[in-house]
């Protein structure tokens, strides 16, 4: 004996429309998943962040149900907790602010996470499609709200699932992703050696910082509502918002209770770090970097823990000095002694593996930084330096031939990479130019992938190749890819 209780959502066209069926069996009956219809779990349970060993999981899939029609089954949880499961006829929301109401449903086995085919019977009678995954990191939860963030394909997307007060069976679903204002990135002044030499000799005078261009990634660090968030300077192709560092980075959102610090905004260089055998630190390569920050936020978690590496921040410049500063759209005119007071404080406040400039502090000290560069003898980098005026765009002098190019294509992979990632990288003087090249040294294997599974996130993108000569036909002799450009 059974009693079927129909459940009705008010759509756009303010019809009412039968979106699930809820089936309360008073004797115990089997269905694909479930093992009682009255169970529908503790949300409460599922750990947050550094609780537990293992990442819980975020599974959306479609169901074409005879009965409720198609829609969507969202479910979360771990092989202790089952999968919490809700039904909606609408997509996940995309965009920041954008919400859709779904519905709980019994409990499943975690095993059902995997499932797709066809239920031929009974409860969910119809096909099941295959689902998308994406491990979940876990900010804040209870029994009646979940704070989580996800990567389905799109880059990191944070959501906030909270109960209905008076309906306990209806729950929101809303993106809550950052969507920050970013500044633009500041071009800065290319120079050759002699140059670089001439300006070291005005250190103390007009020029006010000499420093090691360390080789990593832009960063864009926000601090806003007591929260530290870390960003590439690029918005993603795929979702069309600010693309996310945090999760990669941290795992949970750091904390950073000091008020007067929210709306800061600073410029770094990521940069990470491997312990060798025999006790000595590795510092990555850009293409090793690279390969982290382009992969899935768990993926890149799984890799650094596995790598050994360590994450690090070379803090170098101060864009926004909280919520009341009125400079920052031309924060390179505020003088830069006065960035960097202001950016010694705000050190105090931020995590460990944040750090301030490296600065040679008069001109002796600055020519041998060059000169142990130029050698490559300089631990930290092989890049070259960076000369900060008081005020206006700083210099970069680089220690070796290398030039911004655009891809523009891939070589289809051979031999191990058949199938599964890309051979080399075509690429052009211009944005969809005619190739000039092709380029596979200096790609690894996890970014040869990552470039494979989603090729149109990085046409059009600049990237840097290191040569050793350029012929008069255009072509460079000994191409070696470097990194990306933006």
């Amino acid at each position: 004996m059974y009693s079927r209780l129909f459940l009705y959502c008010i759509d756009s066209a303010l019809e009412r429309s039968p979106i699930l069926e809820v089936v309360s069996y008073k004797l115990a009956k089997h269905a694909v998943g479930i093992e009682d219809f009255e169970v529908y779990g503790d949300l409460g349970k599922i750990p947050q962040y550094g609780e537990s060993d293992s990442l819980p999981i975020f599974v959306v899939s479609r169901h074409d149900a005879e009965r409720a029609g198609p829609h969507y089954d969202i479910r979360i949880g771990t092989p202790e907790t089952g999968l919490i499961s809700f039904a909606t006829r609408k997509e996940l929301p995309e965009l920041p602010g954008e919400s859709i109401a779904v519905f709980a449903q019994p409990l499943h086995d975690y095993d059902y996470k995997d499932f797709s085919g066809e239920i031929p019977s009974g409860y969910g009678k119809g096909y099941v499609h295959p689902a998308k995954q994406s491990p979940i990191v876990v900010h804040n939860v209870s029994s009646d709200k979940i704070v989580f963030s996800l990567d389905l394909g799109r880059g990191i997307a944070r959501y906030s699932l909270v109960k209905d007060k008076k309906d306990s069976k209806r729950w929101y679903l809303v993106n809550v992703s950052p969507n920050p204002a970013l500044p633009p990135k500041l071009r800065y002044k290319s120079i050759d050696e002699e140059q670089a030499r001439t300006l070291i000799k005005l250190l103390g005078q007009t020029i006010a910082s000499v420093q090691p261009k360390v080789d990593g990634a832009l960063g864009i660090i926000t601090i806003r509502d007591g929260k530290l968030e870390v960003f590439s300077h690029r918005i993603s192709k795929r979702s069309g918002l600010p693309i996310v560092h945090t999760e990669r980075i941290f795992g949970a959102i750091p904390n950073i209770p000091d008020p007067k610090l929210n709306d800061t905004i600073l410029l770094a260089e990521i940069y990470a770090v491997r312990r060798e055998p025999d006790g000595t630190e590795r510092v990555l390569t850009p293409v090793e970097i690279s390969a982290l920050l382009n992969s899935k936020f768990y993926k890149a978690m799984e890799r650094v823990k596995e790598l050994g590496v360590e994450w690090r921040f070379y803090i170098f410049d101060v864009v926004r000095q909280g919520k009341d500063d009125i400079h920052y759209l031309d924060w390179y005119q505020r003088p830069y002694s006065q960035r960097i007071e202001f950016l010694n404080k705000v050190l105090d406040k931020l995590p460990k593996n944040f750090h301030g400039p490296i600065e040679a502090r008069d001109v002796q000290s600055a020519e041998q930084l060059l000169e142990t560069i130029k050698k490559h003898q300089y631990t930290l980098t092989e890049e070259g330096i960076v000369i900060f005026p008081e005020r206006g765009v700083p210099y970069k002098y680089k220690n070796f031939k290398e030039d911004n190019f655009y891809i523009v294509g891939f070589t289809p992979g051979r031999g191990k990479y058949k199938g599964k990632a890309i051979g080399g990288i075509l690429f052009s003087d211009k944005p969809g130019g005619e190739p000039i090249g092709v380029v596979g040294t200096g790609l690894d294997d996890a970014l040869r992938q990552e470039i494979y599974a989603s090729p149109e996130e990085f046409i059009g993108r600049r990237i840097r190749i290191r040569y050793t000569e350029r012929l008069p036909t255009g072509k460079l002799r000994n191409p070696s890819f470097y990194g990306f450009a933006d």
